[in-house]
């Protein structure tokens, strides 16, 4: 009926149902994302679609400017870091450090991307796969040596895994396999 389940927020025995927190999550997240402004949102749903290992500084920063242009939106992609600092603000997401600043990462509850990702509208998602397989390809094309670079061997095998799930999502069955085949060489 739209409140939380019975027994909620009780210790012990619980009355409701393992769905039901999922619900109240999924709510919770689309009341929060209300709150952001629209380009804070669409980075929130960007997040909520990368895949986790993706939802660091380095991938946000090569995908950012490209997602907002794809999708059609006026004006320049908002300022990352204070759309960030909006949505963790929010209580969306939270920033990890990594080693350097392009480590740093966005850790997300699982159960906030999969209401983030069902709240962003399919064109988002499309685009999301579009410019993170994109992302990766290049990324794994730059590690092969293909434009005279030295073959960076770890660089190679994570962009090659990293394009996999995109790809599929976009049914580009034989890019993803040639990208997994070759990084497993």
């Amino acid at each position: 009926s739209g409140g939380l389940p019975d027994s909620f927020f009780l210790a012990g025995d619980a009355t409701a149902e393992p769905g039901d927190y999922l619900r109240v999550l999924g709510a919770w997240t689309g009341t929060a994302t209300q709150t952001l402004a629209p380009g804070e949102r669409d980075l929130f749903w960007f997040l909520c679609c990368l895949e986790e290992p993706d939802r660091t500084r380095s991938v946000l920063h090569g995908n950012w400017a490209s997602l907002w242009i794809r999708l059609g939106r006026d004006g320049q992609a908002p300022d990352l870091d204070q759309a960030l600092a909006a949505i963790t603000a929010s209580g969306l997401a939270a920033l990890r450090p990594g080693a350097g600043d392009e480590d740093e990462s966005c850790a997300i509850h699982p159960g906030v991307a999969a209401a983030g990702r069902a709240h962003a509208d399919q064109p988002v998602r499309d685009a999301v796969d579009h410019e993170a397989a994109t992302y990766w390809s290049n990324m794994f094309s730059l590690a092969s040596g293909e434009h005279g670079n030295p073959v960076d061997t770890g660089l190679l095998v994570r962009a090659g895994l990293a394009s996999v799930p995109y790809l599929m999502r976009q049914e580009e069955w034989a890019q993803a396999a040639y990208l997994l085949e070759r990084s497993e060489e």
